[in-house]
């Protein structure tokens, strides 16, 4: 009987499901196992659409076997598909009645199995169903693959993906030939390693070439990468297995949403119903794709109407929780989080958002000109205001641009640690690589302390993401990524020239190598990059193209582009329309990339060598002379020089270079290189050309930065300072060098006024000299007329130097007539007191 049961299952793992079900009614007719061929035959009815059929086989069934909780628990779902809930709630019922008063009866492996996902279905311990059930159903059948199966969909269930795929592997050694297996494997992978996930989908189709959860995978993909048409094609091959399939509907229903036509979309949604009019997934899987696309609100109804049919839907419940965590609507969205983790508190997601949310708590909350701003409290003392200012900055400059009124309040949340910004952006850690997200109302961003992605401008990413907003709202959030991230990277730039991304020798490669993504798939270029090299090119692809877009046809056809997709037309409808055809579109862009690519430093020779004629001086001699004003040889020779200390043979490869490619962008430009000669020759004035050169190009370079401030204050080129300051700033707010050379410089050119700001965020650093850091505050703060503001802050000065005579005699000349004050400090303002350290004080500190 055993083998009738295997051959049978193998027909139904093939989806020869027709077969299958004449195999189960032989066996049944011959008096087969009453109970394992009426639980396949109704699996194969299921998966077919047979649904009434399924319902007859049931009552047969449970007539052969009235305590089978196998077929009760299957039958769970047949009465739900055919509409008969009642009957469905009964089924459960006497499921239960049965373990609870006959368990003896359902200790073997194959019924632990079905308690435990009875167990999972009312949301138990999870703990506890591995111990009760699983953990013994593995034991007494270590040969079953369902045992490793429901553990490793346990897991899944409870996001730990790691022992998910360590039992999906279990259970596929014992059952190669079963795709539930494989597609478990997929499901494991998907969040971490889509190469594995996609080897193992290949694995579960090449089973069952028209397996419809793997077609339901493949489909999802395609919504994601915008591929509509292959979508379309594979929701038919899911229908012709199961006309009735619920989640292929529901896809339907989302193309149509995309596509703008609300009546199929209703018609679809209908479909995905089918009898079970209450059924909560469809509106869950619905909205789930519309959040997906940055569609919150939309999503957001739809949740709320799952759980009305089911108010313990978790899954909607916990995508609700995040859609209005998205829309800033956060006091809604925090309890819902709570309330998924009071009822199930093996959920991965909700714990994490719970214990964020009580992290925030203690956040500090800027509130100035429509924005909302939480920041870690020390942080937020730190370079808040700064926060706010480029925010207000981006803000008028950017609405106005795209001519349209910001919707506020705009929230924008910075946090200091990446699993944080991971946990409230995501739901779980990860996102590594990511700096800022934005959902349209609400911004969140990684501190420059998490140093996420080593040394970043925080402030080019915050404008980044502030014309997220603009234009994610602009368009209802009715546009594609890579629009978005396009005109976000091209704004970068225009606001600052060292911000967003340029063309590059590596990029010239890759666009002349046939690289280059047509602009009607741009999409796909975002959401299955080969590589992070070919994410950060898609970024630097979609600027251009909106480059190509306001050159060629002026900034009122991209205003024209965005209105068009709030109506909720297809991008490639709307550039086509816009633009004379999409396919012509696609021709002009390429060629106007080809001729930048073309363009970057045009006389240089760009050959590739063999590494071989690179690896030392000679060989390095030997190719430059046979490729004059080449890259990769100028380069090459030069770093040979430069690692020998030969200055002076390094030194006109690196002029030359700066001649052929004097805007190249990268840390190891050939200016820098020609600082490290200056300063290898003992030459600073040269070195701080070059520095200069290299710092108008960078937004980044902190090593540089830190070295320019040094021979900047040593040539007492104040107003320098001051910018090369805030260019360090703008990477390294929580150090302290920036701020104290932007105090110097104020202070050196007797502007007190501007001195305040950094010298109050040095008080916050546990600055080495606090005594002279307050000190230094309050003078600024008395020059500028501050009284008491300045009394303070020598009082605290004296706490860490009680014996800091230039404090005391700035303190009694406060106390004094305003008149009598201001001539008695002119007249000893050139005195210079004592520290309690024996240190001379004066009015002005070079750092050490």
């Amino acid at each position: 009987m055993a083998d009738e049961i295997e051959d049978a299952s193998r027909l139904y793992w093939s989806g020869k499901f027709s077969d299958c079900i004449l195999k189960c009614e032989e066996e049944l007719d011959s008096g087969g196992n009453p109970e394992d061929f009426y639980e396949l035959l109704i699996q194969s009815q299921l998966a077919t659409g047979l649904y009434e059929d399924a319902a007859r086989t049931l009552d047969f069934g449970l007539i052969a076997d009235r305590s089978s909780i196998r077929l009760s628990w299957l039958g769970h779902e047949v009465c739900l598909l055919t509409g008969d809930t009642l009957r469905a709630t009964e089924l459960l019922i006497e499921l239960e009645e049965n373990v609870l008063y006959r368990n003896w009866r359902y200790r073997d492996a194959a019924n632990r199995v079905v308690q435990s996902r009875y167990m999972m279905f009312r949301r138990e311990d999870a703990k506890k169903i591995l111990d009760d059930q699983l953990t013994p159903a593995t034991l007494l059948a270590p040969q079953d693959a369902r045992g490793w199966l429901a553990v490793a969909d346990l897991a899944i269930a409870n996001n730990d993906y790691a022992m998910a795929a360590d039992n999906y592997r279990k259970a596929i050694e014992l059952q190669p030939e079963n795709p539930e297996g494989h597609m478990g494997l997929a499901n494991s992978f998907r969040p971490s390693d889509p190469d594995a996930a996609n080897e193992s989908l290949k694995r579960a189709l090449a089973i069952d070439p028209e397996h419809v959860p793997a077609l339901l995978y493949l489909i999802e993909d395609r919504i994601n990468s915008e591929l509509y048409e292959e979508t379309r094609v594979l929701i038919e091959r899911a229908l012709a297995v199961n006309p009735h399939n619920s989640d292929a509907w529901s896809y339907r229903a989302v193309l149509a949403n995309l596509g703008n036509s609300p009546q199929q979309e209703l018609d679809c949604r209908k479909k995905a119903f089918g009898k079970w009019a209450g059924n909560p997934r469809v509106d869950y899987l619905i909205g789930k794709k519309l959040s997906q696309k940055y569609r919150f609100a939309e999503g957001a109804r739809h949740q709320r109407r799952a759980l009305t049919y089911d108010p313990v839907y978790f899954p909607a419940k916990l995508q609700l929780a995040n859609d209005l965590l998205r829309l800033g609507n956060d006091e809604e969205g925090w309890r819902m989080a709570g309330e998924v983790y009071r009822d199930d508190g093996y959920n991965a997601v909700a714990y994490n958002l719970v214990t964020l949310g009580n992290e925030m708590a203690g956040y500090t909350v800027l509130d100035q000109d429509g924005f909302i701003v939480r920041m870690d409290p020390h942080e937020a003392k730190i370079f808040g205001d700064r926060v706010l200012e480029i925010l207000s900055d981006a803000k008028k400059l950017l609405a106005e641009k795209y001519q349209m009124k910001v919707a506020e309040p705009v929230f924008v949340e910075i946090f200091p640690h990446q699993k944080d910004f991971a946990i409230r952006t995501f739901g779980l850690p990860g996102g590594q690589g990511f700096l800022g997200v934005c959902f349209g109302h609400v911004i969140t961003m990684n501190s420059p302390s998490s140093r996420a992605t080593g040394d970043t401008n925080w402030e080019s990413v915050l404008w980044h993401e502030f014309c997220h907003v603009v234009t994610l709202q602009k368009t209802q959030n009715k546009m594609p990524r890579w629009l978005s991230e396009g005109i976000s990277v091209y704004e970068e730039l225009e606001a600052n020239v060292t911000w967003g991304q340029v063309m590059t020798p590596r990029y010239r490669d890759m666009i002349l190598g046939g690289e280059l993504t047509p602009v009607s798939q741009l999409s796909a270029a975002f959401l299955s990059p080969p590589s992070a090299e070919h994410l950060q090119f898609a970024y630097f692809e979609s600027s251009l193209v909106v480059r190509f877009l306001i050159e060629k046809h002026g900034l009122t056809t991209l205003h024209q582009v965005l209105e068009d997709l709030a109506t909720g037309m297809p991008i490639n409808e709307v550039l086509g329309r816009r633009t004379g055809g999409i396919a012509v579109l696609d021709k002009e862009f390429s060629d106007y990339v080809l001729n930048l690519a073309n363009q970057l430093a045009s006389g240089m020779d760009w050959t590739k060598p063999a590494p071989e004629d690179l690896l030392t001086i000679e060989s390095c001699k030997q190719w430059n002379m046979v490729h004059p004003d080449n890259w990769f040889g100028l380069r090459g020779q030069a770093a040979l020089h430069l690692r020998e200390k030969d200055w002076n043979a390094a030194q006109p490869l690196l002029q030359r270079l700066t001649e052929l490619y004097p805007a190249h962008r990268a840390v190891d430009n050939a200016w820098q290189m020609l600082a490290a000669v200056a300063r290898g020759k003992e030459d600073p004035d040269t070195e701080l050309a070059m520095l200069q050169k290299s710092a108008a190009l960078s937004a980044t370079d902190v090593a540089g930065f830190r070295r320019l401030l040094d021979l900047l204050v040593e040539h007492q080129e104040w107003s320098q300072v001051t910018v090369i300051a805030r260019q360090l700033r703008a990477v390294d707010p929580m150090g302290t060098i920036a701020h104290e050379r932007m105090a110097l410089a104020a202070e050196s050119a007797g502007n007190y006024s501007e001195a305040i700001d950094p010298l109050r965020t040095l008080t916050e650093m546990d600055p080495a000299d606090p005594a002279g850091i307050f000190y230094r505050y309050a003078v600024a703060l008395y020059k500028t007329g501050d009284r008491n503001l300045a009394r303070r802050q020598l009082l605290k000065c004296l706490e860490h130097a009680p014996r800091f005579q230039a404090a005391h005699q700035l303190l009694r000349q406060l106390t004094q007539t305003p008149d009598n004050e201001a001539a008695n400090y002119d007249a000893g303002k050139t005195s210079a007191g004592k520290t309690s350290a024996g240190k001379t004080n004066s009015l002005h500190f070079v750092p050490r």
